[in-house]
């Protein structure tokens, strides 16, 4: 075990997988290694495939849960071949999927079959999952005081009145949301999405929720994933109205959980001051 590993999650978790396995683990590559979460490629035995533990335990049944479900309403997952449910963390290992990363180069086509992906997965059956953040409007104002003089007072009015008109507005019915869809959580391979991945975070929330998460940093692209997702005129009426209040209260979770996690901060305030001043466009 390399040095830097000692006592972490990620030495814990390969101790943990060579125990099951009754044989050394190889670490290929590290994915995330903080202190509640590490993900790592490895190649035994016989091929490769993706290890990810979470300190949380909760949080790791929740996403085996939702991956589950997904595969069942047809969603590209990765195929789950092992749970290790016990001890200082949970362990999911899954086969490693083909694919690149969705983003803003990919072409217009991958953004149609991602919508069409998460229509699948909100269609899919919701029983046994909590809400995802039934307090995030709240959590997210008091995220925002928090920012401080990294934003002028105009813009966190601003700020703060999008993220109002979300919270007067909530959703006519909910779904199965993956809840952390971001476009890097969904691998394209061939035209086709390859894999959704990381549902830790997965509950029953908006829709408009995950549609908007996925364009975040991409809001272009947000008619394109419409279209594929089959989204009719009152969902689309609806991200006109709420869609800047989602992506603030987004980029605010996000800046809370980097801060928490001693990363920096500032190209989520990049975005904030940005998106105070820009329009969320539906064609």
């Amino acid at each position: 075990m390399t040095s830097q590993w000692v006592g972490s999650v990620l030495a814990d978790t390969v101790d943990t997988v060579a125990g099951r396995w009754s044989r050394p683990v190889s670490v290929e590559d590290v994915l995330v290694d903080h202190r509640e979460r590490a993900v790592f490629t490895t190649g035994g035995p016989g091929r490769p495939f993706i290890v990810k533990a979470d300190t949380v335990v909760p949080r790791l049944r929740n996403e085996v849960a939702a991956m589950r479900v997904a595969a069942e309403a047809g969603v590209a997952v990765a195929p789950i071949l092992d749970v290790i449910d016990g001890g200082r963390s949970a362990v999911l290992i899954t086969s490693m999927l083909p694919g690149t990363e969705l983003d803003g180069d990919s072409p217009e086509g991958d953004w149609m079959v991602a919508g069409a992906a998460l229509g699948r997965l909100h269609r899919a059956p919701a029983n046994g999952f909590a809400r995802f953040r039934p307090r995030m409007f709240a959590e997210a104002i008091t995220e925002l005081d928090r920012l401080g003089g990294a934003v002028t007072e105009p813009q966190r009015r601003r700020l703060r009145d999008h993220i109002a008109v979300a919270a007067e507005n909530p959703p006519p019915a909910e779904c199965l949301i993956h809840a952390d869809a971001a476009s890097y959580h969904v691998l394209v391979d061939g035209g086709e999405v390859s894999g959704l991945i990381d549902f830790g975070d997965a509950g029953i929330g908006d829709p408009a929720w995950d549609l908007i998460s996925l364009t975040l940093h991409d809001p272009d692209r947000l008619p394109a994933v419409l279209h594929g997702y089959g989204a009719d005129i009152g969902l689309r009426d609806r991200i006109r109205r709420v869609g800047r209040g989602i992506a603030v209260v987004r980029h605010l979770g996000t800046h809370r959980w980097l801060a928490d996690h001693d990363y920096d901060t500032r190209s989520t305030r990049v975005e904030l001051t940005r998106i105070a001043s820009s329009t969320v466009g539906v064609d």
